[in-house]
């Protein structure tokens, strides 16, 4: 039986006082950042380094790191979206038919 090591991971090389940072990514986005950076006139080096020297000015990621926003369906899936909640969003639907329902509506046979 053949079995697959795991090899140890290599220390991080140093080129006199230059570190070398190496890391596998998927080609194709490899590819589709080579093609934006290219028209930028940067390289896949120049853009790292240029994001190591901002996490050095904002003391972290320069972004938002975050999960994208729910969608609606989603919303009206979870079990926070209970009959309390339908109630409160059918009241607020509710108030904006009286304040702008006989606008609307005004709107709508004027057409």
């Amino acid at each position: 039986m053949i079995t697959k090591t795991r090899q140890k991971q290599k220390p991080q090389k140093t080129v006199g006082k230059i570190s070398v940072i190496q890391t596998r990514v998927d080609p194709a986005l490899r590819e589709k950042t080579d093609a934006i950076l290219t028209k930028l006139g940067l390289s896949v080096s120049d853009a790292i380094r240029i994001f190591l020297e901002q996490i050095i000015l904002h003391r972290g990621i320069p972004f938002e790191v975050k999960l994208p926003a729910p969608s609606a369906n989603s919303i009206l899936e979870t079990p926070a979206w209970n009959e309390k909640t339908e109630l409160k969003f059918q009241s607020a639907l509710n108030s904006i038919d009286k304040k702008y329902g006989r606008a609307l509506k005004k709107l709508a046979d004027a057409e």
